[in-house]
């Protein structure tokens, strides 16, 4: 819900700047809102990734927030195909981290800025992230590492629990 919101508030400054432009008049207000937006994305984007590394140190450490009487489960260990679509969502969130910095970073000196002037600067963080972040998720696409839906409902749960624990 949160990228809907802020790519709204994207494409609202965005055209309002370039409804600016063609008037003749100052983009720097449409500008100031897109920029609200792509901080809001980053903002989102932090928030995302830290709670997803807590979530997965608490599992790791067997550590939940709360227990139920006071007996802590032991945790089911991680199949490969899961760890390998971990380690693929965490390099997508890389990514797209570095990717948002840039683009806070970019429009905080306006349409003018050295940044947004400097084409390399954009191949590398914006685009370049971007497919690296396409080919992750390509190379560690979860229908291969977790396998068909279908076939997760051939194994009774006591098996699958057993291989969980025995992975």
């Amino acid at each position: 819900m949160q990228d809907i919101i802020a790519l709204v508030v994207q494409a609202i400054g965005g055209a309002k700047a370039s409804t600016a432009v063609q008037n003749n008049q100052d983009p720097n207000p449409g500008g100031h809102i897109m920029l609200g937006g792509i901080a809001f994305q980053l903002a989102a984007v932090s928030i995302y990734m830290i709670l997803a590394a807590e979530f997965l140190l608490r599992y790791r450490l067997d550590k939940p927030l709360h227990t139920k009487g006071g007996v802590l489960p032991k945790s089911f260990q991680f199949d490969n195909g899961v760890k390998l679509m971990i380690i693929g969502l965490a390099f997508d969130g890389v990514f797209i981290l570095i990717r948002s910095i840039y683009r806070t970073i970019e429009l905080t000196d306006g349409w003018s800025g050295r940044i947004i002037e400097t084409q390399v600067y954009f191949n590398v963080l914006d685009g370049a992230m971007i497919v690296l972040a396409m080919f992750t998720l390509n190379f560690f696409h979860p229908a291969w590492l977790l396998g068909k839906s279908d076939s997760w409902n051939e194994k009774e749960p006591s098996e699958a629990d057993s291989e969980r624990a025995n992975a």
